[in-house]
């Protein structure tokens, strides 16, 4: 079942690899540990690889706090820290063979009909534990092989999940010991092997960054390894109508940059007069590789009339919070309805006026959110807690788009742009192989992360508008690279960006 690797990868497979590796050219060097999780499957002096992860950082990882290992009768499991000043180098030279090294043994993903295939996500990676909103942590990841041929097909998951049952250290199933060592998959929907490759940010604006009264204070840690030469902080000042009043830029070794020494980060500090303006939007890079964009302002104050009522009965925004992640439900356990209200919620606080129509029983089918924004564009919305065209409502969704765009141009409206789009609870990997359905279908998909993104701005002004363009953004490239642009391009003759 295991083929011997004879023959290089597929080019295309390359291209992505090479394209990781140009990519985090200006910090590559800068990581000097790795934390590294691998689930295998025993096969006599070997191992055969169902899953790796390998995450980079550019200060040193304790690894007593790390480490963690696994064994039973057929599967292997470990966690453990790899400290070198070339653990880039190292960990694309595993990627490039198709396994891992521990212990002097190399552990292979399997060889079968199954093929290989890459893909680089040089912004984030949604199944890392650690990912922030906006925190550029850059991924590639390497399917070879389905997990039935590491496991061996005769053998069957459940005598696997019963092995881990009766094992020192019991474990339910597969997936409980697979999570345990944050081996998610980035796509659970296909049942491969893997090797990922995450890339942490060597430097990072922090949480305590604030507007207080006519000052912005601006605070970063950054890793020892940098060059503060070679660190630069963007910013523009921002009034309440979101009118930019100011462009600077602070290079980090400038006087105006105060550091203070740390065990294994320094802090960087960088205070300016912002007169009577509210907000900042500040950007951190090395080298001019982006690492962090975020919003600043006053954490005491709402600069948003609905998301402070929200507030009031939300404190915390605990309750939206939980309902687009799934992680509680009401007390009507709806959780279909539950990521309803909270979507509804996050159009409201965000400035769109929107008809909820799937609250209730009989207008439910026709479709869940109708969003009008501050300029009159529309959004067509349905929600979804699992795949994306479950129950065909890509076609459902295209089909409602049409009848909408009909009705308005019916009515002297044929110039308003009506948007479709799938707003689902899960990670962008794990709808992946569904964006080129969405893409054609000229529907645009908004996914966990952009959910996670909007809470964290709610408090400021509203710009439906703003968020009208983002969201036709969202249409997924097609085949050919290009977007299939929105039903509202379509309709209007034009084509997605």
């Amino acid at each position: 079942m295991n083929k011997p690797v004879t023959e290089p990868f597929p080019q295309r497979v390359q291209d992505e690899i090479q394209h990781f590796e140009s990519l985090l050219g200006p910090i590559g060097a800068l990581y000097n540990s790795a934390t590294v999780s691998y689930l295998a499957v025993k096969r006599d002096s070997s191992k055969v690889l169902v899953a790796a992860r390998i995450v980079l950082f550019a200060n040193a990882v304790d690894a007593g706090e790390v480490a963690k290992s696994f064994d039973s009768k057929n599967l292997s499991a470990r966690r453990f820290v790899l400290s070198a000043d070339t653990v880039f180098e190292t960990a694309m030279r595993w990627i490039r063979a198709g396994h891992i090294e521990h212990e002097g043994l190399a552990i292979p993903l399997p060889r079968d009909d199954f093929g290989t295939s890459a893909y680089c996500d040089p912004l984030s990676f949604p199944v890392y534990r650690g990912q922030q909103a906006e925190l550029r942590t850059p991924s590639l990841t390497l399917r070879q092989g389905e997990r039935d041929t590491a496991f061996g097909i005769k053998r069957g998951l459940w005598v696997i999940d019963w092995e881990l049952k009766t094992s020192t250290f019991p474990y339910e199933n597969i997936e409980e010991l697979v999570n345990d060592f944050d081996l998610q998959a980035e796509n659970p929907n296909l049942q491969v092997c893997f090797i990922d490759v995450v890339a942490t940010a060597p430097a990072q604006i922090a949480p305590s960054s604030r507007v207080d009264g006519k000052h912005a204070i601006i605070v970063f840690k950054s890793s020892k390894r940098l060059a503060t030469s070679k660190l630069r902080l963007n910013y523009k000042v921002v009034d309440t109508a979101l009118k930019v009043h100011a462009r600077q830029t602070v290079q980090c070794d400038e006087p105006k940059c105060e550091w203070a020494d740390g065990k294994e980060q320094d802090t960087g500090t960088v205070q300016f007069d912002i007169g009577e303006q509210q907000f900042v939007r500040a950007f951190l890079s090395y080298d001019d590789y982006g690492l962090h964009q975020v919003w600043i302002s006053d954490p005491t104050r709402y600069f948003n009339p609905k998301s402070s009522i929200l507030g009031l009965a939300d404190p915390d925004l605990a309750i939206v919070r939980s309902y687009i992640s799934g992680e509680r439900l009401s007390k009507r356990g709806n959780m279909q309805g539950d990521f309803e209200d909270a979507v509804c919620w996050l159009l409201s606080a965000s400035g769109f006026a929107p008809l909820h129509l799937g609250l209730n029983s009989r207008t439910r089918d026709f479709v869940d959110i109708v969003a009008f924004s501050r300029g009159g564009n529309v959004l067509v919305v349905e929600c979804t807690t699992g795949r994306l065209d479950e129950d065909q409502k890509l076609s459902k969704l295209t089909d409602r788009t049409t009848k909408i765009h009909l009705n308005l141009k019916e009515i002297g409206y044929g110039a308003v742009l009506v948007q479709p789009v799938i707003v689902t609870m899960r990670p962008k990997a794990a709808v992946q192989p569904e964006l080129e359905r969405a893409g054609e279908a000229g529907v645009a998909v908004v996914c966990q992360e952009q959910l996670q993104q909007l809470l964290g701005e709610i408090r400021l002004p509203e710009q439906s508008d703003q968020l009208f363009a983002s969201v036709c953004d969202m249409v997924p490239k097609t085949k050919n690279g290009s977007g299939a642009g929105g039903i509202s391009d379509l309709m209007h003759g034009g084509g997605g960006a």
